[in-house]
């Protein structure tokens, strides 16, 4: 079974999120961090067996981010985002 975590910050270094993506994969499960990315980071890679997906975003998106519950810029900008990555894994075998 693969689960899918989101969060909306670049990774690492959340701890938490780390943390509980570690457990799972020693559970067994894969897992798979949608994660957000302002640098150089690689858009996909496998870090202590998470399988990280990095989508580029700036600094206008980011300070957007504070009206997310005013105006909803932010929330449909991300919501495109997870859509992809959702239809890239029901699109693989």
């Amino acid at each position: 079974m693969t689960i899918g975590m989101i969060l909306d910050a670049p990774f690492p270094p959340d701890p938490r999120v780390k943390n509980e993506a570690v457990s799972l994969v020693q559970a067994g499960y894969q897992v798979c961090l949608f994660c957000l990315t302002y640098g150089d980071e690689p858009a996909e890679e496998i870090h202590e067996g998470i399988r990280i997906c990095r989508y580029r975003s700036d600094k206008l998106e980011y300070k957007l981010s504070a009206l997310a519950h005013t105006l909803p810029f932010y929330t449909n900008s991300m919501a495109k985002k997870i859509k992809r990555l959702f239809f890239q894994f029901t699109q693989e075998p």
